[in-house]
């Protein structure tokens, strides 16, 4: 959708704060970014998905593929934090601006 003019004026800009809101919303993605995974929602058991996705807002999905496929599609491409946050995760950008 990059080369439709219309879509690219009218899409919203996603900025790093709501990529870190989005990957460290839940419990079991902000433990697994707090321990340095690459990408903190790959690979997750059954048990570890239907734990997740109420917290966002998905109630839906029989098996592990459509939660699986639930959670990219709710996730819009987004896998892990800002490279800039890989190793402070939960640190306020505020606070990364003005050590730098």
């Amino acid at each position: 959708m990059t080369y439709s003019l219309d879509h690219v004026l009218n899409y919203s800009l996603v900025t790093i704060q709501d990529r870190q809101d989005a990957i460290l919303k839940g419990s079991i993605a902000r433990r697994n970014t707090l321990e340095f995974k690459p990408k903190p929602l790959s690979g997750l058991q059954r048990k570890d998905l239907e734990e997740k996705l109420p917290s966002r807002d998905i109630f839906e999905g029989k098996n592990k593929k459509e939660l699986e496929n639930l959670l990219a599609e709710k996730m819009k491409g987004k896998e892990r934090v800002p490279a800039l946050l890989f190793n402070q995760p939960q640190a306020n950008l505020e606070d990364l601006r003005a050590t730098a």
